[in-house]
């Protein structure tokens, strides 16, 4: 589809600079047959597309390319959506949409005591209430040392309703932490979990007899999320 062509179906909803810019984006993108997108759509694409860059802008280019196919049903929300995401987490979601079970684990200090308290033996058993989080939501997208930007990240995509996380109802020893891509998560968080063990017990003496415990989950794709996946995939037309 030729630049003229392109052009034509976006000045009426933004100004010439903005729809330029589109329509150079989607050059060779946009396959045959095409439809002018529905002008809702279109108007807050567009919107969206004139102040985006780097990788947010290039998922509002995608999903441009995608509302021009007939086939292709794109959600009304989607240009707001990606509007409200960072870089970093369209990074992320796109390595969760990857796998069917994403995993994810969250860190405890947790105070322990023996089962049986008369004769201090059988099992360590943890004390109801006793855990200080340590370290929330670790998984293996760790684009750099601010590991807090991936747990905000998934916060917004919980928010935006993108995402679920389901976790395991209890906390467990890090002996018990057998599955491989948990073991690899648990490896890079380390230090830091370690650092947070620390100061907590300089904190809290009383804690002494406590213990690093993890808690497992998995992340999936919402149905909306999936939607929205499939929107903003990169596509070569003709």
């Amino acid at each position: 589809m030729q630049k003229k062509e392109l052009l034509s179906c976006f000045l009426p909803y933004t100004d010439h600079a903005c729809a330029e810019r589109m329509a150079e984006s989607l050059v060779g993108r946009v396959s045959e047959p095409y439809c002018a997108p529905r002008p809702a759509l279109a108007a807050a694409l567009l919107e969206q597309f004139r102040w985006a860059e780097g990788g947010v802008r290039d998922a509002l280019t995608a999903m441009m390319a995608h509302a021009m196919q007939p086939e292709v049903e794109v959600h009304p929300a989607f240009p707001q959506l990606v509007g409200q995401l960072s870089e970093l987490e369209l990074k992320l979601f796109s390595e969760i949409q990857k796998q069917p079970d994403f995993p994810v684990l969250d860190f405890f200090f947790c105070l322990m005591r023996k089962e049986n308290l008369l004769t201090q033996l059988g099992k360590d058993d943890e004390v109801e209430l006793s855990s200080i989080e340590l370290v929330r939501r670790t998984t293996s997208f760790v684009p750099d040392d601010r590991y807090y930007l991936v747990q905000a990240g998934l916060e917004n995509l919980l928010r935006l309703g993108l995402i679920e996380i389901v976790m395991q109802p209890k906390k467990c020893s890090l002996t018990k932490l057998t599955d491989e891509r948990i073991e690899q998560i648990y490896m890079t968080f380390e230090p830091a979990i370690t650092a947070e063990a620390e100061q907590i017990l300089q904190k809290y003496p009383y804690m002494s007899k406590g213990e690093v415990r993890a808690q497992a989950g998995i992340i999936r794709t919402t149905t909306f999320g999936l939607m929205l996946g499939r929107a903003i995939a990169e596509e070569k037309g003709d």
